[in-house]
């Protein structure tokens, strides 16, 4: 006859290694007493206390009559494993086989199911062991974690615990969750991709360790700004960490190994340019303390430093750059173009550089601002495929200090070219200090067959809205056929020669503190009152007076195709304005020199343009193909002279003088045969006179039989 105990009542509150051995020995005793048997037990507690954990609602019972083995389940209303793990409910732990004994405890084919907590919901499958003498509970088995499943193995006591997880294709916003406690990512920052990782953690007297690798596929990462991205990024990462309730101590080696990533204007492509990065370092109280990190990525950059960084965070603050000293032992062209260059460039019409060469730099920040840097350039070769830009062997050693006197600096080159023009080799030295430069002495640039010498150059305000410049120098001459050549303009006669004085940018403007002077058809040319406004901006404004003496009109109509004219001209550009480079306003004059004796010709073909300009070009054909003027090629003039006032978009029209209501000569005839243009258009659209004479300039002229 056997006895039968259906249950054991126990209320009273006790702490873990008591109430485990008042179980494992009325179990034991039960089972081992003579003549007694029990089917079952049942224990059940209000709550439960360990160093590690506290539990309520406890139901432990004990199915001992199956023929398969002892069985059991324990039930809890509530589980708490600390701020790190997390709070759970409805605990439901089902072991299909269990073995008793004095010392040991073990489950076998066991079933936990919760709620809340760090994974919820939590499915677990798996087995565990108590070492009742010990006070050691192992553990192995796997649950579903983050998108992906985790192999669990682990070994908890009173006074540390331990914890091996593999785990295969976690998705990353989900582990991203899963991990907050431990790191957070500014909710500014978007995840996706999947993720597979190896981790050992341990709980220790100094904290949690940490000891992991994991593989990223397709790893993508945004900021709500646009600055960061990354895309299909492949890589390996190891991890070291330390971690305690106000700092992790971190070793971090990154494989970079696929994809891309953007961080502001530098684009990082793994695929042809794999990294390899390590770092140690701290993270704590909102900032990444970094001891040293090493970077280097192959065919781009070998780099090394300490850093700070300021992590993002809810309050508002922004990921940043606090403290740093990097040094970048090499930096190799043209994968250094592409990743750093290409981007900001991308706008403008240096794009698509072709480049080769090397450089190094130091970079020093404080306080999130750059205090120093230092770049030495060496051999570097720039190439514009549009022939825009070609510099040849470009050196040099820049130094640059935010506060007291930096180490003088220089830029060389040999032979270059710039938007055609031909640079012969040249060297700059200069000093920069703050916001400001200085060429420290006067530098002659050649420039063609002449020279450009500058005699002096220095600026403020670098990179600033208020930033300011001075520039002064003179042209030796320069041959105006090559320079047009350059320019792809009309080949004109003469050469280039001046001076530009005391050229001042300040507030936007460019400003010029004497005339500008240039000589050219045998005659001068002169700029005056010149004034840029914002040149560097959308919509650029020039105001200038400009005006010509004694230009040679035989050089100036053998490089405009208007027909032959001999002669000397003045010209007068008053209150020339330019916006966005088009004319909205000035008063011009063209007229023949006062006093000029040369010989005054005029071919048919310039007859017959100047005659289209005024609104008379069918009048005037007609009378070169009538009557004796057929037989003349050229004729005698005394003046010539056109004026136009332009507003608004009219050009209001005039000439050398009136020739009668509502018309004036262009032409004042002289001689015989006498011919005499007049026009007779007083207000013309400027669209339309541009129009007309762009079609007098294309003409052929006339053909007299």
């Amino acid at each position: 006859m056997a006895l039968v105990t259906r249950g054991v009542q126990a209320n009273t509150l006790m702490d873990s290694r008591r109430m485990r051995s008042a179980a494992a020995a009325l179990i034991c005793a039960a089972i081992c007493r003579v003549g007694f048997a029990f089917d079952g037990v049942v224990l059940t507690a209000g709550r439960i206390e360990t160093p590690y954990a506290s539990a309520t609602g406890v139901r432990l019972s004990l199915n001992l009559a199956a023929p398969e083995g002892a069985s059991g389940r324990v039930q809890a209303n509530s589980i708490d494993l600390g701020s790190k793990l997390g709070r759970y409910t409805s605990i439901d732990l089902r072991c299909a086989r269990i073995q008793l004994g004095t010392a040991k405890l073990s489950c076998s084919g066991g079933r936990l199911a919760a709620r809340g907590g760090l994974i919820d919901p939590l499915s677990f499958r798996g087995g565990a062991g108590l070492d009742i003498p010990h006070d050691v509970l192992a553990i192995d088995g796997s649950l579903p974690v983050a998108g992906g499943r985790a192999h669990l193995t682990g070994r908890i006591a009173a006074g540390n615990w331990s914890v091996r997880a593999k785990a295969d294709g976690l998705d990353v916003p989900a582990l991203r969750r899963l991990t907050t406690q431990w790191v957070s990512v500014p909710a500014e920052y978007s995840l996706s991709g999947r993720v597979d990782a190896i981790a050992d953690i341990a709980s220790r007297a100094q904290g949690i360790r940490v000891a992991a690798t994991a593989r990223t596929t397709a790893l993508g990462l945004s900021n709500q700004a646009g600055t960061i991205a990354g895309q299909k990024v492949v890589a390996d990462f190891t991890l070291t960490a330390v971690v305690d309730q106000r700092k992790a101590d971190l070793q971090v080696e990154v494989r970079g190994r696929g994809g891309q990533l953007l961080i502001g204007p530098m684009l990082a492509d793994f695929g042809p340019h794999p990294l390899d990065l390590r770092a140690t370092g701290r993270l704590g109280g909102g900032t990444l303390e970094l001891g040293t990190f090493h970077v280097d990525q192959r065919g781009v950059l070998d780099a090394d430093g300490t850093a700070r960084i300021v992590l993002g965070s809810a309050s508002g603050e922004r990921l940043g750059v606090d403290e740093a000293r990097i040094r970048i032992a090499r930096l190799e062209f043209p994968a250094a173009y592409t990743s750093f260059l290409q981007l900001p460039l991308a706008a403008t019409e240096f794009g698509a550089l072709q480049t080769t060469g090397r450089a190094s730099a130091l970079l020093e920040i404080t306080h999130g601002q750059p205090m120093r840097l230092d770049v030495t350039l060496d051999d570097l070769d720039i190439d514009d495929p549009a022939s825009r830009l070609d510099v040849d062997n470009l050196s040099g050693a820049i130094h640059w200090s935010a506060m007291g006197q930096s180490a003088p600096s220089f830029l060389s080159l040999n032979e270059s070219r710039f938007y055609g023009l031909e640079i012969g080799a040249t060297r700059l030295d200069f000093r920069l200090q703050g916001s400001a430069f200085r060429l420290t002495h006067e530098t002659r640039i050649p420039v063609l067959d002449g020279a450009v010498v500058v005699r002096s150059l220095s600026g403020t305000g670098l990179g600033q809205p208020d930033a300011t410049a001075r520039f002064d120098a003179s042209i030796e001459p320069i041959s105006m056929p090559q320079l047009c050549r350059a320019f792809g303009w009309p080949e004109m006669q003469g050469s280039l020669s001046g001076r530009v004085p005391n050229m001042q940018y300040r507030d936007r403007t460019l400003t010029f503190g004497g005339d500008v002077v240039a000589n050219v058809f045998d005659g001068t040319v002169r700029g005056a009152n010149i004034r840029l406004i914002d040149p560097l901006g959308p919509w650029p404004q020039l105001q200038a007076d400009v005006t010509a003496r004694d230009l040679d009109l035989d050089l100036v109509t053998r490089t405009f195709p208007i027909g032959s004219i001999t002669g000397q001209l003045n010209a007068d550009l008053i209150g020339l304005q330019l916006f966005d480079w088009s004319p909205i306003a000035f008063d011009a004059r063209l007229y023949t020199t006062p006093g000029d004796r040369s010989r005054h010709l005029i071919s048919q073909k310039a007859v017959t343009s100047l005659a289209g300009v005024g609104g008379g070009g069918g009048l005037v054909t007609s009378a070169l193909q009538s009557g004796v003027l057929r037989f003349f090629r050229t004729f005698h003039y005394d003046r010539i002279g056109l004026s136009c006032v332009l507003r608004n978009g009219v050009c209001r029209m005039s000439g050398v003088e009136r020739a009668g209501p509502g018309s004036y000569y262009i032409v004042k005839g002289r001689g015989l045969p006498r011919i005499d243009i007049i026009g007779n258009e007083g207000l013309v659209n400027w669209s339309q006179l541009l129009s007309q004479t762009e079609s007098a300039m294309r003409s052929g002229g006339v053909v007299v039989h």
